[in-house]
Formats: structure tokens, C-alpha cells, sequence
């Protein structure tokens, strides 16, 4: 048999890629060891990471600039959604940006800020 037949392979092998589905990993025992925990821990990391959702004018901000081909650097984006493709735009309204694997970068969803409510009495 050859070393890809999955029958064979195992987690205490070195699996290095940690994009396994949910479902396989719902069907692993127990384990203690370090190397497999890591392994485990890492692939978890990527389903939350992938599972974020982010609607049309969501405002997400990257912990340092990403630098595009034109030159410009920019750390936070607002979300647009045309049809089944995101793309990202600058706060300014200035710029389109395409970000790939952008579900799989470290981002955090900057809330809205809403003006406070006026109230007359």
C-alpha cells in the first residue's frame, strides 16, 4: 500500500495542513499527546475562523495594514457583498479591494456606532 492510503496514515504521522473537516474530527478518540492536541487545536482554529460571518457593510479591522499591488496600505474595511463575492472597500469610499482567504486571516468585526437616541419631553 502506499504512504497516501488513508487507511494507513494517522495524526501522530505529522499532518501539517489543518483544514479537516468537523465531521472527521468529531470521529477521533481521546488523546493526550501534545503533537496530536496542537494538531486538533489548529484545525478547530480554521473552522471558527471560517465560520465568521460577514453581512453587507460590516466594518472588519486587521491588526497590521495589508499592502496592496497599488501601493496602499489599509487596516480597515467595509465589507460589500456583490452577489456571491465580498469585496472590500476603504472607510472612504475610496478603493475596491480583493482579499484572498480573507475568512481564514485573524480580523476583528468593529461594531457600529450608532448616534444616541434624542429624546424631547
Amino acid at each position: 500500500m502506499s504512504s497516501t492510503n488513508p487507511t494507513r496514515l494517522s495524526e501522530s504521522m505529522g499532518p501539517c495542513e489543518a483544514e479537516c473537516p468537523a465531521s472527521v474530527l468529531a470521529l477521533l478518540s481521546s488523546s493526550d499527546n501534545p503533537y496530536k492536541l496542537d494538531w486538533r487545536n489548529r484545525c478547530y482554529r480554521n473552522l471558527r475562523l471560517a465560520s465568521r460571518k460577514l453581512e453587507d457593510g460590516t466594518m472588519i479591522r486587521f491588526a497590521e495594514p495589508l499592502e496592496f499591488t497599488d501601493g496602499s496600505k489599509v487596516a480597515e474595511f467595509r465589507v460589500r457583498t456583490e452577489g456571491r463575492r465580498m469585496v472590500l472597500t476603504s472607510l472612504n469610499g475610496y478603493g475596491r479591494y480583493r482579499v484572498r482567504n480573507l475568512m481564514k486571516l485573524a480580523f476583528e468585526i468593529v461594531p457600529d456606532r450608532k448616534p444616541p437616541k434624542t429624546y424631547f419631553g
